[in-house]
């Protein structure tokens, strides 16, 4: 008898634990940060395939409003007296929606602006457009 307790207990414990470890959703307002690669981006939405531990994860997708920002890297070689070294400057542009590409890699600063039909609804506030790698 004891033995049939104690692997009910176990069971109980051990479903316990996964309901514990499974994703919680965020609260409204909670702000959200990733990066990763655009997958579409139209008038209303930027959907995003964030990337985590050197992996692509599950693709979130993000309202574009009025107040949404969107800026671009720009890098350019810094003088130095040093001939190895390989600094740069790093200024932020403006940018617009319009100029994200699919599967350009892009950091987002989001925030949760609740649920509809049971999912999570994102509100991007900023995206910054990084620059292309060279090959």
């Amino acid at each position: 008898m004891k033995r049939v307790m104690s692997a009910a207990a176990l069971l109980l414990l051990m479903a316990a634990a996964a309901r514990l470890t499974a994703r919680q959703p965020e609260p409204p307002g909670a702000v959200l940060v990733a990066t990763g690669k655009v997958l579409r981006v139209d008038d209303k939405t930027l959907s995003v395939q964030p990337r985590k531990d050197g992996k692509f994860g599950e693709a979130v997708t993000l309202q574009l409003t009025d107040t949404s920002r969107v800026t671009r890297i720009r890098l350019t070689p810094a003088k130095s007296t040093d001939p190895k070294a390989e600094r740069y400057v790093v200024a932020q542009l403006n940018a617009s929606p319009k100029d994200l590409e699919k599967d350009q890699l892009v950091g987002v600063v989001y925030a949760n602006a609740g649920t509809e039909g049971g999912k999570p609804v994102y509100v991007l506030l900023s995206a910054v457009i990084q620059p292309a790698r060279e090959k």
